[in-house]
């Protein structure tokens, strides 16, 4: 027999509270047994929701790797772009240099040309010039030529001698030149 509080319970009372005590702790145990399960559960979900994380974490940092890779490829690709810009610049201030020199050379032989122009009108001019007043001299000359040959035709009768006597005058020396227009002249 026990006793309880100052009673003293019968042997079927005792067994009774025994029973009802060890149903109580089954219950707890049972009761206890079903929130680790329930927690195991919570925690298999929180471990599933975990790796999903990680698997979404590593997923996001290879995206964010080849996101970084992606724009280093593309600073590279500017910087050498921007690299190519600045030399196609210096090129083409080379070549606007090149092009002015040449406007420079153009304009210059534009001046030229007009200068050339100008001295081959002179020269043209003075060419007609020339051939008219030779025009006239040989006028003159060839009514010079006639007179002579009408004399010559008189006093000789005959154009032969004035040929021959050129060709002989034309094979003189200066010396021999000057005795013969001494006799002729003189």
């Amino acid at each position: 027999m026990n006793r309880d509080k100052g009673k003293i319970k019968t042997e079927p009372e005792y067994e009774l509270e025994r029973r009802t005590r060890a149903m109580e702790i089954i219950q707890e145990v049972i009761s206890h047994k079903l929130q680790m399960q329930k927690n195991t559960a919570q925690l298999q979900k929180k471990e599933q929701k975990l790796k999903e994380l990680q698997t979404e974490a590593w997923e996001k940092d290879r995206v964010i790797e080849e996101y970084r890779e992606r724009q280093q490829g593309l600073e590279s690709s500017v910087s050498k772009m921007t690299k190519e810009i600045e030399e196609f610049k210096k090129q083409k201030n080379m070549d606007d240099k090149v092009m002015e020199e040449l406007k420079n050379r153009i304009s210059g032989l534009e001046e030229e040309k007009r200068a050339s122009d100008k001295i081959l009108e002179e020269m043209r001019r003075e060419k007609e010039e020339a051939e008219r007043a030779g025009q006239e001299m040989a006028g003159k000359m060839s009514a010079a030529a006639r007179e002579a040959a009408e004399v010559h035709l008189k006093r000789f009768g005959s154009m032969v001698p004035i040929a021959e006597d050129l060709t002989n005058l034309l094979k003189m020396n200066f010396a021999d030149l000057e005795k013969f227009k001494d006799e002729f002249v003189g």
